[in-house]
């Protein structure tokens, strides 16, 4: 839910890709995002144009709508990054999805969101994913990714999803405190107690 924790963790996880040289692209569907650092646009082919090491891309509303400006972003970073590697060129590329089913069909991805998915770690591109609403995403996108953040969750559908996917209880989820940002995390081994995000950590 709004004010959980999950842009601050990203905010945070993210100041530590910067920190390593990486190439930051971050998708804003909610229009949101205003953080220090990063360049912000409207308009994907500005972005494209102007090429830049950390952006916030928050599309205006004719692109938001539009299912090739979602695909056209994604082949953007992948094939950006793919230059990068083939050039040799020791950089990588973090791409963070504010809100995923905001550029997600159903169970269908854009096909260069899943390329990004499947092939985008063999050449230095990771794609991180984030949602309000876990009912709506696709599987595929919950398959993919090795590290999950659950915070708290209202909507029973969101919880039955977390229930099925990862095992966790509605009764974990609805425990967590939005104020102290709280959340589970989960990789391919395990699945942690209660963690508290705070700031400057």
């Amino acid at each position: 839910m709004t004010g959980s924790g999950k842009s601050f963790l990203a905010r945070y996880l993210l100041e530590t890709r910067r920190a390593e040289g990486n190439l930051i692209l971050i998708y804003d569907a909610k229009d949101e995002i205003t953080w220090p650092g990063y360049q912000r646009f409207t308009n994907l082919s500005k972005l494209i144009a102007a090429n830049p090491r950390y952006a916030i891309y928050a599309p205006n509303i004719f692109e938001l709508d539009d299912k090739a400006h979602h695909d056209y972003f994604f082949k953007f970073a992948f094939l950006r990054q793919k230059k990068n590697f083939k050039k040799r060129v020791k950089v990588n590329t973090t791409v963070y999805v504010d809100e995923a089913y905001a550029v997600t069909d159903g169970q269908e991805l854009p096909f260069y969101y899943k390329a990004a998915l499947t092939r985008g770690r063999s050449i230095g591109l990771e794609t991180w994913s984030a949602s309000q609403r876990p009912k709506d995403i696709p599987q595929f996108l919950m398959s993919e990714a090795e590290n999950k953040y659950f915070f708290f969750l209202e909507m029973p559908q969101d919880k039955e999803r977390v229930r099925k996917m990862a095992g966790i209880t509605d009764a974990t989820i609805e425990s967590l405190s939005m104020d102290r940002h709280e959340f589970i995390y989960r990789n391919m081994q395990h699945t942690t107690g209660k963690l508290t995000l705070k700031k400057g950590r």
